[in-house]
């Protein structure tokens, strides 16, 4: 679809991808949602620390394992399917590579994960003040 599609009011669902593609696109969505914690946690101990801040942070992390329990799935069968005779040499070395992007940006979330725990339990979010009465 093209900026001209989007000016002429065309709107299609979004393709749902098959096979590899499908596969790509969950490690390419759990390393964006992995920069996106990561984001979120640099900001704790801030003045952003709140506990809308933490919320946010919970709700990703969620978001994560359930795309990597998805991810996982998929990558197990290609492996599977790969040990086949008929699977071609380059598809066999592009599930490799995949699966070890995946397990890179797994191991880069578990620390990220355990630097959570050490920064939430050192800081105390900035609860927002409201009107006090007097």
């Amino acid at each position: 679809m093209s900026f001209a599609d989007l000016e002429a009011g065309a709107v299609r669902a979004p393709r749902r991808a098959r096979g590899p593609d499908a596969t790509r696109a969950l490690v390419f969505q759990i390393t964006t949602a992995v920069a996106s914690y990561r984001r979120l946690l640099n900001s704790l101990g801030t003045p952003k620390d709140t506990p809308a801040l933490r919320d946010q942070l919970q709700k990703t992390s969620h978001n994560i394992l359930q795309l990597a329990k998805d991810a996982k799935e998929k990558l197990r069968r290609a492996a599977e399917a790969d040990k086949s005779a008929d699977t071609s040499a380059d598809k066999r070395v592009a599930d490799m590579k995949l699966a070890k992007d995946f397990a890179t940006t797994m191991e880069e979330y578990g620390k990220l994960q355990n630097l959570a725990i050490q920064r939430e339990m050192a800081y105390k979010p900035v609860v927002p003040q409201t009107s006090q009465p007097k």
